[in-house]
């Protein structure tokens, strides 16, 4: 097995991290690794914002204004820095005749999130090979209205998810994925591959490895059902991506 594919199986998020300072260089490498990551039609239709020092302090405070981000605030903080995506067609809008209208539409935004996503984990992916522990935070989305303002954020323009990058201070957990059988197709999707049982067995196995690092013990399928049905998601997302011309 090869040093790519050991590390994309050994990835774990880490919320804890030691105080440190990227050089030039390995920020750099980061970015640009970021950037070359997949894109429709080489569009790159997003934005990097890069967030360290009192930059990264005052965007932490900024979550901080939704109390579900009290933790999100607090290893962002202690991270050496915050790299947040956003979806971005102001770019090409400035160059039309007529403004762009993306009413009822869904195409774009899927566009651009599949792009940023891309990138987001190309992020993850070259911060880990240099050693830095990562976790990703898509809970910015419960603050986009302020993020919007206090990144002054164009129309077209919409938060999506941040990758914290520092020296880990703890050793990261790495999480049991489902087995093959319950989301790997081959040809065409067969429901007669897996059973409610494997189900909630995944979901026993996903609370028992809770359990044992000292974390919640909610199997996998109540916690995920939970979820959605008590509609947890950023619940203005609709009314911003409007405000934003994006929907």
């Amino acid at each position: 097995m090869n040093e790519t594919i050991k590390l994309l199986q050994s990835h774990g998020s880490v919320r804890n991290f030691s105080p440190y300072t990227l050089t030039k260089d390995e920020l750099l490498a980061i970015i640009d690794s970021a950037k070359q990551a997949p894109s429709w039609m080489n569009f790159q239709s997003y934005n990097l914002f890069v967030l360290q020092g009192t930059d990264k302090e005052a965007f932490a405070d900024v979550l901080l204004t939704n109390p579900n981000n009290k933790n999100n605030a607090r290893f962002i903080k202690e991270a050496s820095a915050f790299i947040l995506f956003t979806t971005d067609f102001s770019k090409v809008n400035s160059l039309l005749e007529q403004e762009l209208d993306f009413t009822d539409e869904s195409e774009p935004l899927l566009i651009s999130s599949m792009d940023a996503a891309l990138a987001v984990q190309n992020t993850v992916v070259a911060a880990e090979s240099l050693g830095f522990s990562t976790v990703v935070v898509g809970a910015i989305r419960n603050v986009a209205d302020k993020v919007i303002q206090h990144l002054n954020l164009p129309n077209y323009a919409m938060p999506l998810a941040g990758v914290a990058i520092g020296k880990g201070s703890v050793e990261k957990n790495i999480k049991p994925r489902m087995p093959h059988n319950l989301n790997v197709f081959h040809g065409k999707y067969d429901n007669a591959q897996f059973t409610k049982e494997d189900i909630l067995k995944y979901g026993q196995e996903t609370a028992d490895f809770g359990k044992s690092i000292g974390y919640d013990a909610i199997p996998w399928d109540q916690k995920i059902a939970k979820f959605y049905q008590d509609k947890n998601y950023a619940s203005t997302t609709n009314d911003i991506l409007k405000q934003q011309k994006l929907k």
